[in-house]
């Protein structure tokens, strides 16, 4: 069957190849097509980019280009993006055709993030590709994906990367389901100029996301430090009053110092996101004893752990050495102990601390509210917290789990409401020299 083009007067003109000269009348007559060709291209990147730009969200510019390529150009469009090192997968199809969409949600949801050479890296866009006709391509190949595109019922594809500045922001497939409409070098030119329009817009989109968490961290942070200022004013007022009647120092002068360790726990939070956004934080491992900084954690939190009327239950080894930055790991004990008193519901709290074959666990038990299994990924998101009754800047979980993977290590929770929460840190032992943490494993 021969193969025709997928958008007449868009793309360009492909005849069969002729052995014979042409005349210059149809030589004359190519060029010209050419030409309107070049200008319909242009009138059809225009009229994209129009509908893209009105998107307020991923799912409006999906629905944006929907409405330009199907069935125009394609019968279906899958778009990923990517965004906090998380892949969100966004299906269109022509009108009607749910069923469709689902069943390529599916796929891709079966088919994540794949080994570089693999076909499913063609159709997450790791290179600019065009498979002009699928059930060949599925016989010579012999890859699964390939298989089920075909057994849907697609007969060419064509798939691009969304980049900005060297910066993968995702990737666009077209799939065509019409035998007579089979792609080519000049609809991947085309997708290629439209994946660069579309960067733009998702850029544009992350930048006014990233904004309106600016707003939002200020809103709070100017909450959370409003409250201990207020506090340490007054106690410093009556600390004064009392020394300057000759009486002994009052106890509000610890209250004070703790409402001052407060604050500077708000801004080193800040300061932490500020380093590990831009692949700042060094780590500077020292020998350090795991037990010893659980004790001298639990100490920091007594006063939490007694307001939230908690007991610790501890099961630690007499030591367990290792070299880690101390600062890092301190900072996860606290966190997670911490969180423990918050949500934990005046419910006994564990604390295990083990060696492990090639470093050190840490599990930190509460018997509290506990958090559904739908949000295990989101609380590690930022400015996510697992109650919003709860006050906070919604940075901690983040913070741990950012702090973890620069350590190497792996942190996993347990969950479902009702029924507490476990949070389990593995961490290797590590090396002893000052070292950058990889910018990979602070993305996000």
């Amino acid at each position: 069957m021969p193969r025709r083009r997928a958008l007449p007067g868009v793309c360009g003109i492909r005849g069969d190849d002729m052995d014979e000269r042409r005349s210059g009348r149809d030589v004359a007559r190519t060029h010209a097509q050419a030409d309107s060709s070049t200008d319909d291209a242009e009138r059809f990147l225009h009229e994209a980019s129009e509908s893209l730009t009105v998107g307020e969200s991923d799912d409006a510019v999906v629905d944006g280009l929907t409405r330009v390529l199907v069935p125009r150009l394609a019968d279906a469009v899958i778009l990923d993006i990517h965004d906090e090192g998380t892949v969100h997968t966004r299906v269109g199809t022509t009108p009607g055709a749910w069923d469709m969409g689902l069943k390529l949600r599916e796929l891709m949801r079966r088919h994540p993030a794949p080994r570089e050479g693999h076909t499913t890296a063609w159709l997450r866009g790791a290179n600019p590709s065009v498979l002009g006709h699928l059930p060949e391509e599925a016989t010579a190949a012999r890859e699964p994906i390939l298989h089920e595109l075909v057994a849907l019922g697609f007969f060419s594809a064509v798939s691009v990367p969304v980049t900005l500045r060297g910066q993968s922001l995702g990737s666009l497939v077209l799939l065509s389901a019409a035998p007579w409409r089979t792609y080519d070098h000049a609809d991947l030119q085309l997708g290629t100029r439209l994946a660069h329009r579309l960067a733009l817009v998702l850029e544009n989109l992350r930048l006014r996301r990233e904004a309106q968490r600016a707003l939002e961290l200020i809103s709070i942070a100017s909450h959370e430090l409003r409250s201990p200022l207020g506090t340490l004013r007054l106690n410093l007022h009556l600390l004064h009053r009392a020394w300057s009647s000759g009486g002994e120092k009052p106890r509000v002068f610890d209250t004070a110092a703790r409402q001052l360790d407060r604050m500077d726990s708000v801004v080193d939070r800040l300061l932490d996101v500020t380093r590990i956004r831009s692949g700042r934080l060094v780590l500077r491992p020292v020998n350090v004893d795991l037990c010893t900084v659980v004790t001298e954690a639990l100490a920091r939190l007594e006063d939490d752990r007694t307001r939230a009327g908690c007991v610790v239950l501890l099961d630690l080894p007499s030591t367990l050495q290792g070299y880690w930055d101390r600062d890092c790991v301190e900072y996860v004990v606290i966190n997670l102990l911490g969180n423990a008193f918050k949500y934990g519901a005046g419910l006994p709290v564990d604390m295990v601390l083990e060696a492990t074959d090639d470093g050190a666990r840490l599990i930190v038990r509460d018997r509290g509210v506990g958090i559904r299994p739908e949000d295990h990924t989101r609380v590690f998101g930022r400015f996510e917290r697992a109650s919003q009754r709860q006050p906070g800047l919604g940075l901690g979980l983040w913070i741990v789990r950012k702090l973890v993977d620069a350590l190497g290590g792996d942190i996993h929770l347990a969950s479902d409401v009702g029924r507490g929460a476990t949070f389990t840190v593995d961490l290797p032992r590590g090396a002893d020299a000052p070292v950058t943490a990889p910018a990979s494993r602070l993305a996000g």
